[in-house]
């Protein structure tokens, strides 16, 4: 009798462990970037294809497992038919600032730490939702719409200046490559950004039209700049590395990137749907031989 119930007692305890099952994001916009450059995570692709990404794209996961059948042995079992969302209203969660420590606000901004709402405020956490700093939180939200939903309004502030109009420094023309950032791009390409590469921004404006508002004009005369990447040599010290399906932008160069997708996608960012997808997003090699003269030449002139 009393082993009968440690086994029931085990059973139970089993079965509270396992993983709930997730159906996908309704809003179809959500789950689109299941398999995308954010990879496969269960809350934006379901249990179902996020399971059997482990042994499909093991590594475009979060690595929890080993294989599918380690992932579904761990859930629960799927239920038989979607059941439709809870009506009731949630409590909204109260809105919390960043840290007074600017070294950790920092952090928060770059970097692979993980970005917690308490540690980076509110305002960066949902943010996160909409790029590929997704990975670094717990994954709560499957957006940045839903996130700011669930939360309390932000309390009032009084309105700041506008931001400066800036040109960027990025000497070693890195420029979207791994992200738009301001401070390498420049206010146009930064804000461009938004409507044509989303998830490689910060995610601090919804699009363009928002990110231009909350900036000073662009200069007169100002001529825009081309949002094409710049074009990379790879090393030849790993050519054999990367010949063996790991493509790695920087150490690959442009060209063994690019190849990438049409030899083995599971094994790329997914920035691209296909090489030539790829190679059209960047600068051809000519120009970008012509721009890193031109780059010399001014750090020259600047050391004189």
């Amino acid at each position: 009798m009393k082993h009968a119930a440690l086994q029931l007692v085990a059973a139970v305890g089993l079965a509270q462990a396992l993983v709930p099952w997730h159906y996908p994001p309704t809003k179809a916009a959500d789950a689109r970037r299941c398999g995308g450059p954010v990879g496969f995570m269960e809350r934006i692709c379901g249990t179902r294809r996020y399971c059997e990404a482990f042994d499909g794209a093991p590594n475009r996961t979060d690595f929890a497992y080993d294989s599918a059948d380690e992932c579904f042995r761990n859930h629960g079992p799927e239920p038989r038919m979607r059941l439709a969302p809870k009506l009731a209203p949630r409590p909204l969660l109260k809105w919390l600032e960043p840290s007074p420590d600017e070294e950790e606000v920092q952090e928060c901004q770059e970097g692979i730490r993980f970005i917690s709402e308490a540690r980076c405020g509110t305002q960066r956490f949902c943010e996160a939702f909409a790029t590929l700093d997704m990975a670094r939180t717990e994954q709560r939200f499957v957006s940045k719409e839903e996130c700011f939903a669930a939360h309390e309004p932000r309390p009032s502030q009084p309105k700041g200046p506008l931001l400066p109009w800036t040109e960027g420094s990025d000497s070693n023309r890195l420029c979207g490559i791994y992200g738009w950032r301001e401070k390498f791009c420049g206010t146009q390409r930064y804000c461009d950004a938004f409507d044509m590469d989303p998830e490689f921004t910060d995610g601090r404006f919804d699009n363009s039209s928002e990110c231009y508002a909350a900036h000073m004009a662009r200069p007169p005369r100002y001529r825009n700049k081309s949002l094409k990447m710049a074009w990379h040599d790879g090393k030849a010290r790993v050519r054999k590395w990367c010949d063996e399906q790991h493509f790695w932008i920087i150490v690959c160069g442009t060209k063994g990137y690019c190849s990438g997708y049409d030899i083995d996608f599971n094994n790329t960012d997914a920035r691209f749907v296909s090489t030539a997808a790829c190679l059209d997003a960047f600068e051809d090699r000519q120009v970008w031989a012509e721009n890193s003269r031109e780059n010399v030449v001014d750090l020259r002139e600047k050391a004189v």
